[in-house]
């Protein structure tokens, strides 16, 4: 199995906090245990519905268009 690469983001402490409560919603939610990199694609997915500008961005982006 490949060994995925990380980067580092720099974050205020208090956005830290959020993302970690906001871990404990997604998971009570889904009824299941989730990474944080579950829960961040998880909000790209519902960008389609909920902001689809942003999201029509993003995957051009993502295509390198």
């Amino acid at each position: 199995m490949d060994k995925k690469a990380y980067g580092v983001i720099g974050l205020p402490k208090e956005l830290i906090e959020d993302l970690k409560t906001l871990k404990i919603a997604f998971q009570h939610n889904y009824k299941r245990s989730m990474t944080y990199e579950d829960i961040l694609r998880q909000m790209i997915a519902g960008l389609e519905d909920g902001d689809p500008a942003v999201y029509e961005d993003y995957c051009k982006l993502k295509e390198g268009n």
